[in-house]
């Protein structure tokens, strides 16, 4: 999954929760605001969440403690794994600012991050 033999390093809940932890900081990627299911809740696109996990943005401290990814199949493999352990979960927009719960994978859709 992660370059250097880290792999077994985000198998561990702990770590892949700091990973989830630095996500939402403010080091992490730019992320919007939405309503879904009455709820204010924080998104931002798949594509746009494995490219910052490949290449951050510029300036971006990335954690020592955090093993970079060298690779998009890598960061989308975790992803799915944020996902799997309900870290994070698809979403579909319907309206300007509305969002939808997915269960199913489909083209288009957000990852949401539970505030």
């Amino acid at each position: 999954m992660v370059a250097n033999g880290s792999r077994e390093f985000y198998d561990d809940d702990k770590n892949l929760m700091k990973l989830c932890d630095f996500l939402r900081s403010t080091e992490g990627p730019p992320v919007r605001e939405a309503v879904e299911m009455d709820k204010r809740v924080y998104y931002i696109k798949g594509e746009k969440l494995v490219n910052f996990m490949v290449e951050p943005k510029k300036g971006t401290k990335w954690p020592k403690e955090l093993p970079k990814f060298s690779s998009r199949p890598e960061a989308i493999a975790i992803c799915k794994e944020l996902c799997n352990r309900q870290y994070m979960h698809r979403s579909e927009k319907v309206a300007k600012g509305e969002l939808e719960v997915r269960r199913t994978p489909l083209s288009g859709t957000s990852h949401t991050i539970p505030t």
